[in-house]
């Protein structure tokens, strides 16, 4: 951001869509943790049938 003087509403506007988009970050990496972890599940469970 510049050094100029914003309105408390322009920095209120600011911080919202600064809140929204590390929302839905958080969102995607929840996704992918989960996706990990069921692939890794998947993955263990294919070992041990290959073990029997």
């Amino acid at each position: 951001m510049d050094n100029e003087e914003i309105s408390d509403e322009e920095l209120e506007e600011e911080l919202d869509k600064a809140f929204k988009d590390s929302e839905s970050k958080r969102d995607v990496f929840s996704i992918i943790r989960k996706e990990k972890e069921s692939l890794d599940n998947q993955e263990k469970r294919i070992k041990d049938k290959l073990k029997l």
